[in-house]
């Protein structure tokens, strides 16, 4: 795995355990993706600041998706049966919009495996208050 870490990113808005799952997930998949193809893996982790917003980007060496058009929709799956439910990516798409956040993903240009994209907003003080009063109901 190769990590190209900003070092001075600031905190991201969000809800530490729900966006751990979107990123164990896109993790797990990446890994699972490697593995079909049996050659030796290679999983990329990068993260900036963009404007106001934290891009975390996860880009892996395997199969590649099939239907990236479709990778969001609950129960699509291009997993043997028994070793997905096609609810995961679902369940990420819907954590991260929850955040006011974007959620993308592409096979990469040549050719070996896909790029997952978050982008999620920083935790500025307008986005702060926003927050609240969103949570508070108004």
């Amino acid at each position: 795995m190769t990590e190209e870490l900003e070092e001075t990113l600031p905190p991201a808005l969000g809800d530490v355990q729900q966006l751990q799952q979107v990123f164990l997930n896109i993790l797990n998949n990446a890994y699972d993706a490697v593995q079909e193809t049996g050659r030796r893996g290679q999983i990329k982790i990068h993260t900036r600041r963009q404007g106001e917003m934290i891009e975390v980007a996860v880009s892996d060496n395997g199969t590649g998706i099939t239907d990236t058009q479709r990778i969001f929709d609950p129960f699509y799956t291009t997993k043997q049966a028994g070793k997905g439910t096609g609810l995961g990516l679902s369940i990420c798409y819907g954590i991260v919009r929850a955040h006011g956040g974007e959620i993308q993903c592409w096979n990469n240009e040549d050719g070996a495996g896909s790029t997952f994209l978050v982008r999620v907003p920083v935790a500025t003080e307008s986005a702060l208050a926003a927050a609240a009063a969103k949570e508070s109901g108004r």
